[in-house]
């Protein structure tokens, strides 16, 4: 679901999206190498353009190969099993959880250093490009979470997210931020 269905709608487009992630992904699109090992299939058009019209920027989708096994750094995780990889491109887990409250605190924390700077300094959690959001009441809680149910599937954490800098950026007005 999107925030945006009304975008989705004029474009004449689902406002949900059910994309099948247990597919060879040679069967997706054709294979994509860029920048620092960023590799895999691209998925086609109607794919990207709903990601695209749905978060408001442009959304090229890549499919890992299925050969891409990654080690875990065991210096970065809380909770690690022997053998774990992982297979996603920004971090070293499957889920990137954020919660609703961290957000709001962090943001309150940085606006109070950096008053008067507010359109600098875009904090939501849109910014840490989640694939899941949570909204617990208490800021930072998330870092409890060991293990959490989602119907019949059970996810232990690797422990807090490594993120890239793009989460300096502000996208609405093309700014970077040092901090």
């Amino acid at each position: 679901m999107t925030s945006r269905p009304e975008l989705l709608q004029k474009e004449g487009l689902p406002t949900t999206f059910v994309l099948e992630l247990n597919v060879d992904p040679k069967t997706i699109g054709e294979y994509w190498v860029g920048l620092k090992g960023k590799e895999g299939h691209i998925y086609p058009d109607k794919v990207n353009k709903w990601f695209s019209t749905a978060i408001g920027r442009d959304v090229v989708l890549l499919h890992s190969a299925m050969d891409r096994l990654l080690s875990l750094l065991p210096n970065r995780h809380i909770h690690m099993a022997q053998g774990d990889v992982r297979k996603t491109f920004t971090t070293d887990a499957s889920f990137h959880i954020v919660n609703l409250s961290s957000c709001k605190d962090l943001q309150k924390r940085v606006h109070e250093r950096h008053p008067g700077e507010e359109k600098n300094y875009r904090v939501d959690h849109e910014q840490f490009r989640p694939n899941m959001v949570v909204e617990t009441g208490e800021a930072y809680s998330e870092d409890l979470i060991s293990e959490m149910r989602l119907g019949t599937c059970m996810m232990r954490t690797a422990g807090p997210a490594i993120r890239c800098n793009t989460i300096r950026v502000n996208y609405d007005n093309q700014t970077k931020f040092e901090e």
